[in-house]
């Protein structure tokens, strides 16, 4: 973050936009970046986005926000609205490549069965999540998640499957140039809920615009 410090003092932009993960709101890194920013005479927004409760995400992956402005005054404004849809919605629907799908990940399904067992009869809390098109909310998906350690997993009529790129790409609302499974899974596992980022790019673009 230092270097972004350094780049904002540098060139001075009307307006920043920052996101992290909540916890960084409360760090060092996240208190010394507002307070660089307020001394370069910035106006400063903070939030705790609520994905699935007020932006109509399938998601609840939280994230915090900052948008740093010169033109002081800028709000937030959520849509306040409840995901209230199903995961068929991202979803492919039931095919001939299920089967295939579900069979390539079963060995590693399998030995993931056993290994959340094996934590359970210890008394930790390990085990994977899977969906189905009735489902209300997809767990979150992270960058790891090619590796077969995790869910969400699509429930089949022959096992559970891998989540298929677009359909990662559809619940995170972008697509990925990249034709390289574990590389895209990667990028969207780390990247943001854009449309949710598109609409605070649009307030803010608003927000501005005015006289």
């Amino acid at each position: 973050y230092l270097r972004i410090c350094e780049i904002i003092a540098h060139r001075l932009p009307l307006a920043c936009l920052f996101e992290n993960v909540p916890a960084f709101a409360n760090s060092l890194a996240g208190r010394s970046l507002g307070h660089h920013l307020r001394n370069l005479g910035y106006d400063i927004e903070e939030t705790i986005l609520d994905p699935y409760n007020e932006w109509n995400e399938p998601q609840d992956r939280r994230r915090w926000v900052m948008v740093a402005s010169f033109k002081p005054g800028f709000k937030l404004r959520p849509p306040g609205t409840r995901f209230s849809r199903t995961a068929a919605d991202f979803l492919d629907a039931p095919g001939e490549h299920d089967f295939a799908d579900a069979q390539r990940i079963a060995k590693s399904i399998e030995s993931l069965r056993l290994h959340n067992q094996r934590h359970a009869e210890l008394g930790h809390g390990f085990r994977f999540t899977t969906i189905n098109r009735n489902s209300i909310k997809i767990p979150t998906l992270v960058r790891s998640y090619h590796k077969i350690n995790t869910g969400p997993f699509v429930a089949t009529a022959y096992g559970p499957r891998l989540l298929r790129k677009h359909e990662a790409e559809r619940i995170m609302g972008c697509a990925i140039d990249c034709t390289h499974y574990a590389t895209a899974i990667e990028i969207l596992g780390q990247g943001v809920q854009t449309r949710i980022f598109q609409e605070i790019l649009a307030q803010l673009g608003s927000f501005l615009a005015r006289g």
